[in-house]
């Protein structure tokens, strides 16, 4: 956790140090005035996404101005729901194509296979110690 550039301990220090100079009963009040000026502050957010979003929607703009105050979790969020979107056109051309190279792969493999037995059985065929190049000679014998 990392607020305004302090951690959770320092937090926490801070707030036992406030509690133990001001007292408790300051800290009961300090506490409810600091609840009011963030129910202010998002009935101003509120008021001013309403007068963007209209300003926005009659210029044309299609922009979703949000409601209540952006916090990091709900930037993700919108980020990660804007990729999506925008992937998806591309995504079921990408599903084909890695379905067509998967097939040729498969095709491929298969000729290997395929190949490869015939291998063994042509050198089954010639004898035991014996390739099927010292039944035919060499090529420098061959080309003389």
């Amino acid at each position: 956790m990392n607020f305004l550039g302090i951690g959770g301990m320092e937090l926490l220090l801070i707030l036992l140090i406030t509690i133990i100079v001001a007292g408790p009963r300051r800290m009961i009040t300090w506490s409810y005035e600091v609840g009011r000026w963030l129910a202010k502050a998002q009935k101003l957010w509120a008021e001013s996404a309403r007068m963007m979003q209209r300003e926005l929607d009659d210029a044309g703009i299609e922009i979703q101005v949000p409601r209540r105050i952006p916090t990091r979790q709900r930037l993700n969020q919108q980020l990660q729901g804007a990729i999506r979107r925008a992937a998806s056109p591309i995504q079921e051309p990408l599903k084909e194509i890695q379905g067509e190279i998967q097939r040729d792969l498969s095709d491929d493999l298969e000729t290997l296979e395929q190949a490869s037995r015939e291998l063994r059985a042509d050198g089954k065929q010639t004898g035991p110690g014996k390739t099927k190049d010292a039944e035919l000679g060499s090529w420098s014998e061959t080309e003389s």
